[in-house]
């Protein structure tokens, strides 16, 4: 007996959300784990301390006295990451440990608006929309492509608690509001 055209759709359709639910899981799981050895994150403090204390960051002198020398080279952001860099400095003297939770946690929240807006701008569809048909799932093939393809690449954002994520979706994010302005 054979199969009617199709019948396949119903497996792959449950795959691929339970891929997706696996991997949106394993990256949320990933902004608890480096809590105490926060990587590249310790860096980006001591970047926005040294910014936030007025030093010139860019300076040998200002690297040295803020960070170890021995760990490597820590300016290498562009100035427009001082006012973030320094907000997360004087949350992490505060509190570290929600501090680069929270950090972690905006990474995840900037990469679905990143995928978000880039199946926007190949489909035109979008979440939330009035109509049907141009209404977007949460487990759109685009979305699964889109977080499942680069994932090694995603998850190392979480495992050296870097900042390349939160980026990404804010160029995203910039440039759909200028594409929605007149």
């Amino acid at each position: 007996m054979t199969e009617p055209a199709g019948a396949h759709r119903p497996a792959l359709h449950r795959l691929r959300r339970l891929l997706l639910i696996l991997a949106w899981s394993a990256l949320f799981v990933l902004c608890f784990i480096n809590i105490e050895t926060p990587g590249d994150f310790d860096r980006f403090v001591a970047f926005g301390k040294a910014a936030a204390d007025g030093v010139v960051v860019y300076e040998p002198a200002a690297e040295a006295a803020y960070f170890s020398p021995e760990a490597g080279h820590w300016a290498t952001w562009p100035p427009g990451f001082t006012p973030l860099a320094s907000v997360l400095a004087r949350m992490y003297g505060v509190a570290e440990a929600p501090t680069v939770v929270l950090f972690q946690l905006l990474n995840l929240f900037m990469l679905a608006v990143t995928l978000l807006v880039a199946v926007e701008w190949l489909t035109g569809k979008v979440p939330r929309s009035p109509d049907i048909g141009n209404r977007l799932a949460w487990d759109a093939p685009e979305l699964a492509v889109g977080l499942l393809v680069p994932i090694s690449l995603v998850s190392s954002n979480f495992e050296m608690v870097q900042i390349n994520l939160l980026v990404l979706g804010l160029v995203f994010l910039g440039f759909r509001l200028l594409g929605s302005r007149r």
